[in-house]
């Protein structure tokens, strides 16, 4: 996201202060470090049927590394990547601590929206890009992160984001065109 935001034109997506832009970076570091992962991975091996999730992954990841021996390595990694997530999906004890970890994190990011319209400042910035997509794949696998009044900044955040006009064109719009295609998954 910096590197679209520094070389193409556009609105500018970054804090002008150094301080608020560290506390942009640092807030982007930790949604690419979020364990979204975990939790959706766990709600697919505890959905029935979930064969159309293992043949898209764990299958086709097994069909290209025999089309390609000489990738076998990077196809091996992305095995015991699914094999890890596996592992901590079906653990209630690393579960337990990867959805404290993440109650935390809302905890601290509620608070941060309680003291600026937006994550890090009053004015918009990557940071709130990149949290945007791990609240809605939250709320799409049914983990609860706001409701009834718990979080009201984070359900704020979420409602500013649906006003902005992009909001439609890159999110709503994109997800009525994958519903049909991941029906068919489902079959």
């Amino acid at each position: 996201m910096l590197y679209v935001n520094n070389q193409y034109k556009g609105p500018e997506l970054t804090p002008d202060d150094n301080a608020t832009y560290d506390l942009m970076l640092a807030s982007m570091k930790q949604a690419d470090l979020f364990p979204i992962r975990d939790f959706a991975y766990r709600k697919v091996l505890n959905s029935a049927p979930n064969d159309h999730w293992r043949i898209m992954m764990h299958d086709n990841v097994i069909r290209q590394r025999e089309k390609y021996p000489e990738l076998k390595h990077i196809y091996d990694k992305k095995l015991a990547d699914y094999a890890s997530l596996e592992e901590t999906s079906k653990s209630e004890d690393a579960m337990a601590k990867v959805e404290a970890d993440c109650e935390a994190i809302m905890d601290k990011l509620d608070a941060a929206l309680g003291n600026h319209k937006w994550i890090v400042a009053d004015t918009f910035c990557l940071a709130d890009i990149a949290w945007l997509p791990i609240f809605l794949r939250l709320e799409m696998i049914g983990v609860t992160i706001h409701s009834d009044g718990r979080r009201p900044n984070i359900s704020r955040f979420i409602d500013q984001w649906k006003q902005r006009p992009v909001f439609k064109t890159a999110i709503e719009d994109h997800y009525e065109d994958m519903a049909p295609q991941m029906a068919k998954l489902k079959k």
